[in-house]
């Protein structure tokens, strides 16, 4: 390279200006001779030519920037040493950078402040993943392209930073520096973060956090102190209108500790996406922003309050006892209390990062459980940490406290479930230990038990005053990351990997209730608090509402675009939170019944006409019907009644599929065990024949007798005494129909498939057991039900003689 006073010279480059300059070279804008295109030249210090393993790292440097393809990047295209001066040839952006930007705009638009550093984020993700430290972001190196797009160049101190004999000294622009950089000490990425967050302050300010006092040596040693030592100024105090979200990102990117920062360009870039626009509350006095999103709308599920409250997933959520304040963690260091009416922050909690939060009775006490292991209580009022717990060796996963407030439980991913006094912090005792990470923890309504979910897949049931394990519920498979007690105690709800919420019965601990619609992990339940409703949010993104006593589905809520972390009701009912890996915790209003008298009357119009068919079909129950000319079949068949042959079905009857008319003729009420029929014959037992008087003078008809309590047997239903029978299904086809009745038979049921007009249409009902009366087969219904062998939705039917059936076999 042949040089001038005033601008190098180069063979195969014509410079033309120089358009830029700086400790580490001065960049110039040529053009190529040989492409005939234009290109930034940035002329580095010299010193390669004698050192050739440098010249070597040098080119391949060179080479690792020559791959990256982005647009927010601008390419190097080569790269050599003439007359012992590196240099590099770059992309040509034109436009202005973004020092020349608010030289002539000032601060500018909180908008464009958040495309800009989410473009930046983006640009400098894909230069970090070529494992590439820029070292010099800076307002000046971030050219706005033609088409508004924030372009990143300048690589210069990237490559002098490679070169260990040019490194001495302190590389880069001190404003910009982060802490780690001014000290000297090894860098990563994280280093370009903070730089980023200096641009982003400045944007948003026209001030850097920290300025230099004078170009002396003083001035500058001064400036280093306080970017090693000083806070940054607040953001907000310099310009109050920047929202606190983004505060607290680009107060994150300043953080001294490089821990303390994003761990990599891209969660900063998702930080910086815009987030939906706050809905308020009907109560509230509403802005006229216009919403951008709104959530799908059922009857008794209105529009959401979105609150804004985290630059990252949102891990809990949980109402205080009164209902006026909500809790809001996630990894982001901060626990966040908002007014529930008006959407409104009222406390900003900083620590580390929490995972789980309990109110304590009373609402002036939160527990959080924390990444470090440690369980901290917080004065809410006050705004202060109260205690730390040193409770666990890993992360805390779940906190609560017990209703009366005098104990503190928690769970973490050492396996160990902790209970503590809530107001010393002291260690009452420890509850065994799981074989996996405990995820949730929750007592029960008097604080007699304590509930535990875990990893291993078993939710346990401990006494909390011995510590003595009461019972271990299996159903699910893998981690159970959620459970909840009703209000009343009698109920526990568990959430699971696999997609279900069981509902356990305390006392027995038999599962009542497997609720199946989530199409993946269920990741927390809540009971409200009428114990009417269960709530259960899941990695599908959606929420759903279950009808808790009956077990089955109500409403499913849709709007979140993440999975949904955690979900909790308030204390009275009308409103459901949910928190989100979109960063948002959604209020969901939750409609009162309301008193609409078309509704009413409309059902009373129902009741009213089942009344009449019902008197009608008892009327002509008491007629002769073979003297009338309507099948009989058809009407008690609109009633779900059987409608043709009675028969016998069993097993050993005549042949598969076989019907055994008997003869329509009224038959004696049952008699009990021991006594005799008016026709002189006595019953046999529940297993043999029985012998009834009919209506021919002289002449009587053996006939089975109903079995009193018979579930199990060989033999199949027997129809013809009548009784009452469990129906387990109704099947459209009949050919599921006969595969399901024959699972049961195959377990020792009796069993039978019964073909019934209904509306008509012809269903096929699947019955299980016949009994001599309803206290009989009620009793056997809730048996089966706790036990899971028969669906909740089992009812009883009762068979009657008089009737003709179609029994499928």
């Amino acid at each position: 390279m042949a040089e001038t006073i005033r601008t190098p010279v180069f063979q195969r480059y014509d410079v033309l200006e120089k358009i830029g300059s700086g400790s580490m070279g001065a960049v110039y804008k040529a053009r190529d001779v040989r492409l005939d295109r234009y290109v930034a030249l940035k002329v580095l210090p010299p010193g390669l030519r004698d050192h050739p393993e440098s010249l070597e790292r040098f080119k391949r440097e060179a080479r690792v920037l020559a791959r990256m393809k982005h647009p927010g990047v601008a390419s190097v295209y080569d790269a050599d040493v003439e007359s012992d001066f590196p240099f590099m040839v770059m992309e040509l952006v034109e436009g202005e950078n973004l020092e020349q930007v608010l030289r002539a705009r000032g601060p500018l638009p909180v908008d464009e402040v958040i495309r800009l550093g989410g473009e930046i984020a983006e640009a400098l993700e894909h230069i970090h993943c070529h494992r590439i430290v820029h070292r010099d972001i800076k307002t000046a190196n971030i050219v706005i392209g033609p088409e508004g797009r924030a372009v990143i160049t300048d690589f210069g101190i990237a490559f002098v930073a490679s070169l260990p004999r040019l490194s001495h000294g302190t590389l880069g622009t001190p404003e910009y520096m982060s802490p780690e950089q001014a000290d000297g000490r090894p860098m990563d990425g994280r280093s370009d973060l903070y730089s980023v967050g200096v641009v982003l302050y400045e944007c948003l300010t026209g001030k850097v956090p920290f300025e230099r006092g004078g170009e002396s040596l003083t001035a500058l040693t001064d400036l280093l102190r306080r970017i090693l030592e000083e806070p940054p100024p607040s953001l907000r105090s310099r310009r109050p209108e920047v929202p606190a979200w983004l505060a607290e990102v680009v107060e994150r990117c300043l953080a001294k500790n490089p821990n303390d920062r994003f761990a990599r360009a891209a969660e900063l870039a998702a930080a910086l996406q815009p987030p939906p626009v706050i809905e308020v509350p009907a109560t509230a006095p509403a802005s006229p922003v216009p919403a951008t999103w709104q959530p799908e709308s059922t009857a008794s599920v209105r529009s959401s309050t979105i609150l804004i409250s985290h630059a990252e997933a949102v891990e809990a959520v949980r109402f205080s006892p009164d209902g006026r304040r909500l809790a809001t963690a996630c990894k982001d260091r901060a626990i966040r209390v908002w007014e529930v009416r008006s959407g409104r922050l009222l406390r900003l909690l900083k620590g580390p990062s929490a995972l789980s939060v309990s109110f304590r009775p009373g609402g002036v006490y939160l527990a959080a459980g924390c990444v470090d292991g440690v369980v901290r209580i917080w004065d809410v009022e006050g705004e202060r940490l109260v205690q730390a717990i040193h409770a666990h060796t890993g992360y805390v996963l779940s906190v609560a406290y017990s209703p009366a407030g005098d104990h503190l439980a928690s769970g973490a991913m050492d396996g160990a479930v902790h209970i503590w006094q809530a107001r010393t912090g002291r260690l009452v005792r420890t509850l065994g230990q799981h074989t996996g990470y405990v995820l949730s923890v929750s007592f029960s309504p008097d604080g007699a038990k304590l509930a535990s979910g875990s990893a291993d897949g078993a939710v346990r049931l401990w006494d909390v005053k011995t510590g003595r394990l009461l019972r271990r519920l299996k159903g699910h498979a893998g981690y159970i990351p959620s459970v909840a007690f009703s209000p009343d105690g009698v109920r526990l709800a568990s959430g699971g990997v696999d997609g279900a919420v069981r509902l356990w019965d305390v006392r027995s601990g038999q599962l009542l209730h497997k609720l199946q619609g989530h199409s993946d992990w269920v990741m927390s339940v809540a009971f409200s608090p009428d114990g009417a409703q269960l709530a259960s949010a899941g990695r599908d993104q959606s929420i759903r509402l279950w009808d808790a006593r009956r077990g089955r589905p109500l409403e499913r809520l849709k709007g979140h675009t993440g999975a949904v972390m955690s979900v909790a009701f308030s204390p009275d009912g009308t409103r459901l939170v949910s928190g989100s890996t979109d960063h948002t915790a959604r209020l969901w209003h939750l409609g009162r019944r309301t008193f609409r008298p078309g509704r009413w009357l409309r059902w009373l119009a129902v009741v009213l006409l089942l009344a009449a068919l019902v008197g009608l079909a008892l009327f002509f129950d008491r007629l002769p019907l073979d003297r009338l000319s309507f099948n009989r079949a058809d009407l008690t068949g609109l009633f779900g009644t059987p409608t043709e042959n009675n028969s016998a079905v069993s097993r050993r009857g005549a042949g598969s599929g076989s019907v055994r008319p008997v003869s329509p003729a009224p038959v004696q009420p049952l008699a009990p065990p021991g006594t005799h029929t008016p026709g002189g014959q006595r019953p046999a037992s529940s297993s043999g024949p029985e012998t009834s008087s009919e209506g021919r003078a002289g002449s009587s008809v053996l006939r089975p007798a109903a079995p009193r309590d018979e579930l199990y047997g060989p033999g199949g239903l027997v129809l013809g005494h009548g009784g009452y029978t469990l129906v387990v299904a109704v099947e459209t086809n009949r050919h599921r129909a006969q595969a399901l009745a024959a699972r049961y038979r195959d377990d020792g049921f009796r069993v039978a498939v019964l073909g019934v007009l209904f509306q008509g249409r012809l269903t096929y009902r699947v019955v299980v057991g016949q009994f001599a009366g309803w206290d009989e087969a009620g009793a056997a219904r809730r048996r089966l039900v706790r036990g899971g062998t028969v669906p909740f939705d089992t009812w009883i039917m009762r068979l009657q003689p008089a009737e003709r059936w179609r029994v499928e076999r």
